[in-house]
Order: C-alpha cells, then structure tokens, then sequence
C-alpha cells in the first residue's frame, strides 16, 4: 500500500551537501530530524544557500511506499526555511 501526498512539516539538519537538479532550478538533500532522513526534492531552489549542518524546516507532500524510502516533494521556495548555521566545531552530518 502506498500513502501519497499527504502535507507534512519536518524539521531538522540537512545532513549531507545538497545537490543541483539537471538544470532545471531544482534541488535535493536529505533532513536529519533526530528520529530518521528523509529526502527532500524541491522543484525550485530556495532563495538561501543550503549547507550540511544547517537547521532547516520544510513543508511539503510526502509520497510512501512499501518498495521504496519515503521523499518530500516541496513546490515552493517559501517552503523551505533555514533555521540556524552549524556554529565552528559543532560536528556536521
């Protein structure tokens, strides 16, 4: 069975660099919310640089399968908000 579509938020660390889509704007990463990742695939970069270690809220539409991981697909740049930096030592993802 599959649950596709439903709006969640998740908050947590990028863990990882986040990587370019074929140019066409997008962009995805994974989030680390202390529980579990997820991966993120947004259409639209969002207007702040992302890095691993930065705090990070996300909204979007999950899709769920039993054949494959969960992903958050986001549509709009405004959804994706930083909510912190890594501070100097605080160890990365």
């Amino acid at each position: 069975p599959s649950m596709n579509y439903a709006r969640v938020r998740i908050a947590g660390r990028v863990a990882g660099a986040p990587r370019s889509g074929r140019n066409d704007g997008s962009i995805h990463f994974t989030v680390n919310d202390g529980t579990g990742r997820l991966r993120i695939y947004a259409d639209v970069a969002p207007t702040e640089e992302l890095t691993s270690g930065d705090g990070i809220a996300v909204t979007g539409s999950i899709k769920m399968s039993a054949a494959r991981d969960p992903v958050l697909f986001v549509h709009s740049p405004s959804h994706i908000t930083v909510t912190g930096r890594p501070t100097e030592g605080e160890p990365l993802e």
